[in-house]
């Protein structure tokens, strides 16, 4: 950016818009040069004076200079251009915050997001526009220049718009979705007594990806289901079996369903205790699903006793830490236990 003027050299007198050209009024005033050498002569217009003449004439003034060669365009073209651009934003992006803060508008954030760096976009392609414009149609006129300028800030969204449309439609072409259908996992599942599950389902084929979270039997006795896909298994085992069903929002036809097994389970609490040396904890089996509470209580190593579930720590602990597994085994069922862990030290 400078204060200056374009020089005219050979055959190019066409090529500067006129009023940016040095001609013998010296026609000076602030540039932008793109790819041009600058040089510190006036023309022969300023009375046959050099630049430094000319600024020891007038020594609270910049010197002006001529441009030789690249792109000259008058710095207040550039200025209209970025504040058309920014009317032009500012009358959009209000919209856009409506919009989002709109719980009953289409518009997402991340889709106002978007618009809102096109908006961005637009203001900064302005002036690419306003210079581009400025050579194709040469205006001859300051007046010109100042519609142009301005319109080329407003016109900086629609170009946009039809460059990104047509980048869209020069794009392969996309095969057509398949059918709709569900995809339900875990499928089945095994949860016990009390404890919970996290379902997921795709909707492959749909854009729409909700699905139904339904379960059966519905009543209470298989537990209950969020429509997030969380299930709570029951406190009791269900006397009927449990079937998980997602269904598409997109399509209610179609659907997929998960078996569920619960099964009983013996828990011991706490899960963790340190003890040292001569210390005891009373532990507690919880047995869910089953027709009978009682358990067997067994160590591993066998380091302490243990009587009804009261685990009393040796006197001496060698070496100064070790872990010793407490075991509850159900009597009404062998294969179903709970384990606690001891650190000794």
């Amino acid at each position: 950016m400078l204060r200056g003027c374009a020089r005219v050299v050979g055959d190019k007198d066409t090529f500067y818009p006129k009023e940016v050209r040095c001609d013998d009024a010296g026609n000076i005033q602030w540039i932008i040069s793109i790819g041009g050498t600058v040089a510190n002569e006036i023309s022969a217009g300023q009375n046959g004076k050099t630049a430094d003449a000319a600024a020891n004439t007038n020594n609270d003034k910049p010197t002006p200079q001529q441009v030789i060669g690249g792109l000259v365009v008058p710095l207040y073209l550039v200025v209209l251009a970025l504040f058309g651009g920014a009317i032009s934003m500012t009358r959009r992006v209000p919209e856009y915050q409506r919009r989002a803060m709109d719980a009953h508008d289409p518009l997402t954030n991340d889709e106002a997001r978007e618009y809102l760096v096109f908006q961005i976009m637009q203001l900064f392609t302005a002036p690419l526009l306003a210079v581009t414009a400025y050579y194709i149609l040469n205006p001859s006129t300051s007046q010109q220049t100042v519609v142009l300028g301005f319109a080329s800030g407003f016109a900086s969204e629609p170009i946009l718009v039809m460059i990104r449309a047509l980048v869209d439609k020069l794009k392969p072409a996309q095969e057509a979705p398949g059918p709709i259908s569900v995809n339900l996992a875990p499928s089945p599942a095994t949860v016990p007594v009390g404890g919970t599950m996290q379902f997921t389902a795709a909707v492959p084929g749909s854009a729409n990806r909700q699905v139904t979270w339904l379960i059966d039997p519905p009543d209470g006795t298989a537990g209950t289901i969020s429509q997030s896909g969380y299930y709570i298994a029951p406190n009791e085992l269900p006397t009927k079996a449990v079937t998980i069903t997602a269904r598409s929002v997109a399509d209610p036809a179609k659907s997929d369903s998960a078996g569920v097994k619960v099964e009983p389970v013996v828990r011991v609490l706490p899960a963790t205790v340190t003890l040292r040396a001569e210390e005891n904890r009373q532990f507690t089996a919880q047995v869910l699903g089953l027709p009978s509470p009682d358990v067997d209580w067994s160590l591993d190593p066998n380091e302490g006793t243990v009587i009804d579930g009261l685990y009393t720590a040796p006197k001496t602990v060698v070496p100064e830490r070790k872990t010793v597994t407490l075991t509850a085994r159900s009597r009404a069922d062998a294969t179903r236990t709970g384990k606690a862990s001891i650190l000794l030290q």
